[in-house]
């Protein structure tokens, strides 16, 4: 049986955790960042907690890490996964800018007998995959116009000063939900995007730590932009200070109508039926959720990039990861954001080099 470790407690511990042992992936190790996390999390059973993460990488039982930890240390935790012979799941954004982008790729290149893949669980979700099959397929015809929001309340004014609120370390909206934003529309849409104009906010300026205590904001927490396929334009919304029902939601359009995808919600707009008041939607796919503990995309589509993880670990030749986002995805959308920055910082149309 293939050992696995994850490093991280965050999200690693809240959501992958029961996926991965849901899914039968059996977990070993867990790193954590303190000796006080380390009796914190006691309550998971895990057989090895350390706040050593070389510890982890020298066992010889391990062969795959799950790389949760902040976007600021993926680069040095990544090449020390690599060079220790490991495969690695790595949590989005790859890393913090594309140089630490191209050092990741030179590592993984050098040692081609190691997998890595972007955890990027959207992909996975079945209305997503059937989405792509009937884009391919040409139910929307020519494509014109792309759009993807994904928008809640989930750092609103009670969310607590960490990491996550300070943009030298990798923190903020773009970079969190931004990315699976665009990997999600050129996913679908098997396109590029060429260029943006886009604006990125940071609407609440000041966060409190747990005493108290007053911290300038420095990573963005509002965005929004327009994007540029070459063929097509598409515009997206990325919001965590959205106090309304959530918003997950993606959608192609064209000469053949229009496929809308909303919290496990395919629906399919025929161009036949569309009046001057708008068109008939056929309902094409709902997701189940019975498998998770709540209606969450996200839980669902790690559950179900996680079963794909584990037929590749079963049968080395399966390609049930072929459409897992790869590290030269994950470049090309840091290029991405990069880009979306010095738009946003310019007030103008930047193109994605």
């Amino acid at each position: 049986e293939v050992e696995t470790a994850i490093i991280g407690s965050g999200w690693g511990t809240k959501v992958q955790l029961p996926a991965l042992r849901q899914v039968g992936i059996d977990v070993k190790s867990l790193w954590v960042r303190s000796e006080a996390r380390v009796k914190e999390v006691e309550t998971l059973e895990i057989p090895k907690v350390t706040t050593n993460y070389e510890e982890i990488l020298q066992d010889p039982e391990v062969k795959v890490i799950i790389l949760t930890t902040p976007v600021f240390k993926h680069l040095s935790d990544y090449v020390a996964a690599i060079e220790a012979g490991k495969h690695v799941v790595l949590e989005k954004p790859m890393a913090f800018n594309t140089e630490e982008c191209r050092k990741m790729l030179d590592v993984a290149k050098a040692h081609p007998s190691q997998f890595t893949f972007i955890d990027h669980e959207l992909r996975y979700l079945p209305t997503m995959k059937k989405m792509k099959e009937m884009i391919a397929s040409g139910a929307v015809g020519k494509i014109f116009h792309v759009e993807g929001a994904i928008q809640s309340g989930g750092r609103a004014h009670n969310k607590r000063w960490n990491w996550w609120f300070q943009k030298e370390m990798g923190g903020g909206a773009l970079f969190a939900i931004g990315s699976h934003v665009f990997d999600t529309l050129q996913y679908l849409t098997n396109a590029k995007i060429r260029s943006v104009n886009a604006s990125v906010r940071t609407c609440i300026k000041e966060r409190l730590d747990d005493d108290g205590k007053a911290h300038q904001a420095t990573s963005d927490d509002d965005c929004l932009g327009m994007l540029d396929f070459g063929d097509f334009m598409g515009t997206f919304k990325v919001s965590v200070v959205h106090v309304d029902d959530q918003i997950n939601q993606f959608s192609v359009s064209g000469s053949g109508g229009t496929l809308k995808v909303n919290h496990g919600k395919l629906e399919y707009y025929k161009a036949t039926d569309l009046g001057s008041l708008g068109g008939k939607s056929e309902l094409v796919l709902s997701e189940t959720f019975g498998q998770v503990p709540r209606a969450d995309v996200w839980q669902l589509g790690t559950l179900e990039i996680f079963a794909a993880l584990k037929e590749r670990l079963d049968d080395p030749q399966s390609q049930s990861l072929e459409a897992a986002a790869t590290l030269e995805d994950g470049y090309y959308t840091q290029k991405i954001m990069e880009a979306i920055q010095r738009s946003s910082d310019d007030r103008t149309w930047v193109n994605v080099s």
